[in-house]
């Protein structure tokens, strides 16, 4: 049986000290790079589970993906929300990529916000304003870093 190799670039970086976790994602996704990163994302953030956390994540370089990955990521962000994810915030480059992404990270509740910027600067004042103290710093040193090298 043949398997696809998994595309498409991420990285994720908790700051369990302010229950902020980071995440920026890059190039043309196909399912079995989202089902990896779920993997890794779940693992991650296990420390924040059952505490009200914020998700900022930074998709300038998101190339969109597969129609197949679609469900894994809205799963996720269904997962994120039952765990106490209480806000998404993304860096977005276009109207498309946010609507891709708004698509996928809609969820009905009372608690969680989501939200798509232009900038690190509003996506640290968006969670500001939900009381996550993010160092404008932190966020933009991780934006920088290259993208860890992913070996099947």
């Amino acid at each position: 049986m043949f398997t696809q190799r998994a595309h498409g670039n991420w990285d994720i970086q908790l700051l369990e000290s302010i229950n902020v976790v980071l995440i920026k994602r890059g190039g043309a996704w196909n399912k079995e790079a989202a089902l990896q990163y779920v993997d890794e994302f779940k693992h991650k953030i296990r420390p924040l589970i059952g505490q009200n956390w914020a998700s900022v994540g930074y998709a300038v370089d998101y190339g969109l993906g597969v129609p197949e990955m679609d469900e894994v990521i809205k799963q996720l962000y269904q997962w994120m929300v039952k765990n106490g994810c209480v806000c998404q915030t993304t860096v977005v480059k276009s109207v498309i990529g946010a609507q891709h992404l708004s698509r996928m990270a809609s969820v009905a509740s009372d608690i969680y916000q989501l939200k798509f910027v232009h900038s690190p600067e509003q996506a640290v004042e968006f969670v500001e304003t939900l009381g996550f103290q993010l160092p404008l710093e932190q966020l933009v040193q991780f934006i920088e870093k290259p993208y860890p090298d992913r070996i099947d």
